[in-house]
């Protein structure tokens, strides 16, 4: 959902953000450690913001005493050569870009999908108010497409983290309930249209059909947490649906690929690149 959509286009249940708690609503003490990670966005690296510490080759544990890998017992220690790594079957690995049709703001995610879920990384260049921003979110969701762990960094500024349990239930950081979120399923962080594709595809809507819908709605710069209700409808299925705030009666159409990644966001996002592998 993009950051110029005001209040009353959100629709904001309530019209007040969740009372994140004193301790982790905003941890700048990450901030940096994200920052650097973004970095590898522009060398062309296939993931960002994931830990990059050395791993031990194949068939090896760690030595507690250096921190080196040794062969395991009963394991090869090396792969015959020409064979890596085999990529589980049903797994998908594209590299997406979208560019903002509001301002000059890009977005560069990478996503993964695999039997047990999905994790989408990205980095988001926007404007918000006039004033320029920078930011980075991890979205990880099960295998029915139900978020559970949600991390936001503004560059510069704070971190929020949420885990969800898929059944409507958050918590932050601190590992405090937040009640004020209870049923929310998905969640909507205002700066990309990646977070449409969570609902589109839990759902799984027939031609025609329309369900409302109750999502953890992130705000940026602010990273202010609240309700929200929307609905989507579909027009063709596994191609087109019609996205809907419920409260202010915003709409718009999205256009989707096979993977329910968003093409087209009426007047508002457009996919710039796409690396499918």
């Amino acid at each position: 959902m993009p950051v110029a959509r005001s209040a009353a286009r959100a629709g904001v249940l309530g019209g007040a953000a969740v009372e994140l708690g004193a301790h982790a609503a905003i941890r700048r003490d990450r901030a940096a450690w994200w920052c650097e990670q973004c970095v590898a966005v522009h060398y062309g690296s296939t993931w960002i913001a994931m830990d990059r510490s050395p791993r031990p080759s194949p068939g090896t544990v760690q030595d507690p005493r250096d921190g080196g890998g040794v062969p395991a017992s009963g394991t090869r220690a090396h792969r015959k050569r020409g064979i890596g790594p085999r990529r589980p079957r049903g797994r998908t690995m594209r590299e997406v870009r979208w560019a903002s049709l509001e301002h000059d703001g890009i977005e560069h995610l990478a996503f993964e999908r695999h039997a047990r879920g999905s994790v989408a990384e990205s980095v988001v260049v926007g404007r918000s108010g006039g004033r320029a921003y920078g930011l980075a979110y991890r979205v990880v969701c099960d295998a029915r497409w139900r978020a559970k762990h949600v991390i936001v960094t503004m560059m510069g500024g704070g971190t929020l983290e949420l885990r969800g349990d898929g059944e409507g239930r958050w918590r932050n950081a601190a590992d405090e309930r937040l009640g004020a979120l209870d049923g929310c399923i998905d969640v909507d962080i205002a700066a990309t249209p990646y977070t449409n594709t969570l609902p589109i595809r839990r759902l799984g809507l027939a031609r025609g059909e329309r369900r409302p819908v109750d999502v953890v709605y992130v705000s940026i710069p602010d990273l202010a947490v609240s309700a929200m209700q929307q609905a989507y409808q579909c027009i063709v299925p596994d191609r087109v649906y019609r996205y809907e705030s419920v409260v202010s009666g915003f709409t718009a159409h999205l256009e989707v690929d096979r993977d329910g990644l968003v093409v087209d966001y009426e007047a508002l996002f457009r996919r710039a690149s796409d690396d499918a592998r």
